[in-house]
């Protein structure tokens, strides 16, 4: 039997792609499967799938046709055969050890979900890398029962994304999917981490998480953004009137609401203004559950509730979090 399928969805990554695979295929675990989706790739994606294809029968590709990656991980799901679930981002890599971490750490502390540190990776111009750790709590820890919806809605340590995570297969028994490709990841987990009992954490950085331009997550604004705001307001759904829980969900929510204000042009907060207006009055009606960590982000966050000065407190905001990126790119030389 398969123990872990990792799903890779692929779209016009020939750039980041070999190497990739290449981590995959170097894995310490042996047994596992690795399910590509070719999303109509029409670079030479398919070249270097086709070779790991067939040089390696661990390797699988099913080919679609500009599905999404949310739809891609959908087809991936269906045609695994792993006990285990993994994902992987075609343009990030893994350490040797990512997966066998992950299963050993899982089946060992009986549970239902495993999680693993990531730093940024950042390749400058010069080809030179810089890897910035981001989970830096602790080293290895059992997580159960409420406070595993507690690590979910802090974002302290797991993070918000698939990739750094194992999971049983038969979480996602009656998941549905997200029709969008920004915040897949938390409609997704959103779902599955009310059936988590017990999660561990190591603190161990097996994830590489490539910081680039013109990724999705560096995208500008799209109307379907504001509307992806709901699958994070759902953490506020399940904190319900949790009063220790509230705060966690309520400083979630704002601070993603605050990354997608940072996306937009002053163009398009005049077109979404409404919308935006009513998402900010529900943050100042519920103001005291607001605990941003960074002071100056809490700062900015109240004053914008208060002010409603929105285009100017974004650019700010914007611009102090591109400068904390540029420190990170350039320290350590």
């Amino acid at each position: 039997m398969v123990l872990v399928s990792v799903i890779v969805p692929i779209h016009n990554m020939q750039d980041y792609l070999f190497e990739c695979l290449q981590s995959l295929s170097k894995q310490t675990l042996q047994n596992f499967e690795v399910i590509l989706i070719n999303d109509g790739s029409v670079d030479h994606s398919s070249d270097i799938i086709n070779n790991f294809v067939s040089s390696d029968v661990r390797f699988h590709v099913y080919e679609t046709t500009h599905v999404g990656q949310s739809r891609a991980r959908k087809i991936g799901l269906d045609h695994s055969k792993g006990k285990y679930l993994a994902f992987l981002d075609s343009d990030d890599v893994v350490a040797s050890q990512w997966l066998a971490t992950l299963v050993d750490d899982l089946i060992s502390s009986n549970a239902d979900m495993s999680a693993v540190g990531f730093d940024l990776l950042f390749v400058k111009r010069n080809g030179k890398r810089k890897f910035v750790q981001m989970n830096t709590k602790g080293s290895f820890s059992i997580i159960e029962g409420k406070d595993v919806l507690k690590a979910w809605m802090s974002c302290d340590a797991i993070g918000g994304f698939l990739w750094n995570k194992m999971f049983k297969k038969e979480l996602f028994c009656h998941i549905k999917f997200a029709h969008t490709d920004y915040m897949e990841d938390i409609f997704l987990i959103n779902q599955i981490i009310v059936k988590v009992h017990i999660l561990s954490y190591r603190a161990a950085s097996l994830y590489h998480y490539r910081q680039r331009a013109n990724s999705s997550v560096n995208r500008s604004f799209k109307k379907s953004d504001l509307e992806s705001l709901d699958y994070v307001y759902t953490m506020i759904r399940l904190a319900e009137d949790d009063e220790e829980m509230k705060p966690l969900a309520f400083s979630r929510y704002a601070k993603t609401t605050m990354s997608i204000i940072n996306k937009m042009k002053k163009r398009d907060i005049v077109l979404n203004n409404q919308e935006i207006q009513k998402i900010l009055d529900n943050l100042y009606v519920h103001r005291k559950y607001l605990q941003l960590k960074n002071p100056i982000d809490n700062l900015i966050l109240l004053t914008m509730l208060k002010t409603r000065r929105i285009y100017i407190l974004s650019r700010l905001e914007k611009g102090l979090i591109n400068f904390k990126y540029y420190l990170k790119l350039i320290g350590g030389d």
